[in-house]
Parts: C-alpha cells; structure tokens; sequence
C-alpha cells in the first residue's frame, strides 16, 4: 500500500488538460495523498506539463502510448510514470519508452484477443492445481480483486505443463486483462481507478517450492510489473503468510 502523508493544504492550480480528470473514489486509500490528482504541487503540475509537452513533439512515442493505454487519460498516465520515477520527467519518459518499446517486441496486442490456453499453449484446467489465478469481483473502492494461490506453486510441476516463457507471457496475459478490468471499473463508477487488490493465498507453501526455478519464475513477474506495470497494485492481502 501507499505510505500515508500529509495532504496538500494548498493544491498548485491545475495543468493543461487536467481540469476535467477524474479523481478517486471518496473511499481511495490515495484520495488526498501528495502525488495524486489534484493534489499536486507546482513542481509535479510542471512535472507532468513536461511529460505531455515531450508526447506531442514525438509523434512516434505518442501513438504507441496511445495504442496500448486502453484508453487512460495520459495525464494521469504520465502521472503514475513519474510517481514510479520520483517526479523526474526524463526518468520517466525514458521509463515511458522502454514500456513502449517492449510492448511492441513482446507483441502485447496479441494478447488482448487471446485466450488463456493459446496463451500458455496447454489446457487452462492443468493449471489450477499448480497456479490458480482469478479476477474476481471490486473492493469498496471499485478497484478490481485478483486473487492467486501459490501454496502448491511446484514449478518443476509447472514446466512439463508449458515453458517458463509461456507461465511469463501468461502473466502479461493476467495484467493486460487487469488493466482492462481498472479501465471498465473507471467507466462503470466515474471515478479513477487505476490500480487492483491482490490476494494471495499461502496456504501450504514451505521451504520445497523455493526452487532455483521458482525464484527466476517469481522475479520475472516482479520486473515486469515494476517496469510496464507502475503504480498498479493498490493493495496486497496475503493469507497464511
């Protein structure tokens, strides 16, 4: 979750474009944290002023952001980009172009029309006895619930199903439909959601599943949520930790 602060007593008047964004539910864990819409200082109005201002002189940059945002209003786009790079405009385009150019490698928009077998290229029901995850149902914020149990996550077991690559882009496949789900709850409510809560059931892991692979495994969903996924996972529940 994010660390409390202060709230802005004297909010910097709005940027460009940022008039009409909207703001988070009233139950937001962020509504009214500094970095969050509207409450920004002048350097972080300036901040995101700098970022929209390098989208409109590259046009190349713009159309991919534009082709894989689902429709997110890039003010606040830009904001979770800097929010993941301290309120550094360069750092962030840079972070901005690497997301855009890995979409394109990877071939994110397949994704968007496939189904969870061609994805992993074996029977989904394989997989629930290993890896279940599931989106399922909104907190009181609206924020779309994933949940994931990795109790029996035996990934030997996992890898005579499909490879290691597939269980990676399967992930891409998870959070691409999340971020779906973000887009719709935002429609369906009028407010911004922009982020999901994660349930993850530990019921019967122990010291067997921390395998070699299971650690490159788990480490490549880290650096891809952290790298094309920013300022997505709004809160974490964990059962039997």
């Amino acid at each position: 979750r994010h660390a409390p602060t202060a709230p802005h007593r004297h909010r910097a008047p709005p940027g460009r474009g940022m008039e009409g964004l909207p703001e988070y539910h009233p139950d937001s864990d962020v509504r009214g944290l500094d970095g969050f819409h509207p409450n920004l200082s002048q350097a972080q109005v300036a901040a995101v002023e700098a970022v929209m201002s390098a989208l409109a002189g590259d046009d190349e940059l713009r159309q991919g952001v534009r082709r894989f945002s689902h429709g997110e209003p890039e003010e606040l786009m830009a904001m979770r980009f800097l929010r993941a790079r301290r309120w550094q405009p360069q750092a962030a385009l840079e972070m901005l172009r690497a997301d855009v150019a890995w979409r394109e490698s990877e071939r994110v928009h397949e994704l968007w029309g496939a189904t969870a077998e061609e994805v992993l290229e074996c029977p989904l029901e394989a997989t629930w006895e290993w890896f279940p995850t599931f989106l399922q149902g909104h907190d009181r914020q609206q924020r779309p619930v994933s949940y994931t149990k990795y109790g029996n996550c035996a990934v030997s077991a996992m890898k005579g199903l499909t490879s290691l690559e597939r269980w990676g882009r399967y992930h891409t496949w998870t959070m691409e439909a999340t971020v779906l789900a973000l887009r719709r709850a935002s429609a369906a409510s009028g407010v911004n959601v922009e982020s999901f809560t994660a349930v993850m059931d530990a019921t019967g892991w122990s010291m067997r599943l921390a395998t070699r692979d299971a650690y490159k495994f788990l480490r490549g969903m880290a650096e891809t949520d952290s790298a094309h996924y920013p300022e997505r996972l709004g809160e974490v529940g964990v059962i039997k930790a």
